[in-house]
C-alpha cells in the first residue's frame, strides 16, 4: 500500500530499509505506550520477550510483511480507546487497508465500545460506540477512497478498486482449487 501510493523509494533496498525501519519503530512504540513499567523485571521480561520473538521479528522483517505496523496501530488503538474513543476508531479504521484479515478484531473493539464499565463514566455505552463507529467509518472512507483518489486520481482509483474487489471474489475459489 505505500508503494502504491508512492511514500516508499523507487529502488527495493531502500524500501526495505524504510519499511523495516518504520515497522521496528512501530514495535517500539507499542512496547513503551503498550504498559507500564514498574519495575527493572518488567523490562527485563520484556527484553526476554522480544529476544524469543526475535526471529519471527526478522523473518516478517525479511518477506515485507506489515504485521509489525499493524501491532503498533492496534497498541496505539486499544490505548486511546477509553480517552479518545473516535481517535482509536480512526486509528482502527486504517488497519483492513493495509491487511484485510485484521477486520477480524473489530469484534473486541465493538464489544468493548457497548459494555457498560463499573466506575461512573460521563460516557454511557451507546456514545462510546457510537464515537468509535464514526471514527472507524470516516478513516475507512478516508483510506480507502480519498487517498487512492488524491494518489491516482478518481477514475484509475476505481478502476484499482474494482479490480481489488473482482481479485478479493474470486481469490477463494482459487485457493480452495489449487493443489
Amino acid at each position: 500500500m505505500l508503494g502504491l501510493i508512492r511514500i516508499l523509494p523507487k529502488t527495493p533496498q531502500d524500501a526495505w530499509f524504510w519499511f523495516s525501519s518504520l515497522s521496528v519503530l512501530s514495535l517500539g512504540v507499542s512496547a513503551i505506550i503498550g504498559a507500564r513499567y514498574r519495575t527493572w523485571k518488567d523490562v527485563v521480561s520484556l527484553l526476554i520477550g522480544i529476544v524469543l520473538c526475535g526471529k519471527g521479528v526478522l523473518e516478517c522483517l525479511d518477506s515485507g510483511q506489515p504485521e509489525l505496523l499493524i501491532l503498533g496501530l492496534l497498541v496505539a488503538a486499544t490505548v486511546t480507546f477509553t480517552r479518545a474513543t473516535l481517535v482509536s476508531g480512526a486509528i482502527f479504521g486504517l488497519l483492513p487497508w493495509i491487511k484485510l484479515p485484521t477486520l477480524f478484531l473489530l469484534i473486541p473493539f465493538v464489544l468493548a465500545a457497548s459494555r457498560r464499565f463499573t466506575d461512573d463514566e460521563a460516557r454511557p455505552p451507546m456514545g462510546r460506540l457510537k464515537l468509535f463507529t464514526s471514527g472507524f467509518l470516516l478513516s475507512t472512507v478516508f483510506w480507502g477512497a480519498a487517498v487512492p483518489a488524491m494518489a491516482f486520481g478518481p477514475e484509475r482509483a476505481l478502476e484499482l478498486a474494482q479490480a481489488w474487489f473482482k481479485m478479493i471474489d474470486s481469490q477463494p475459489s482459487l485457493f480452495f482449487s489449487s493443489d
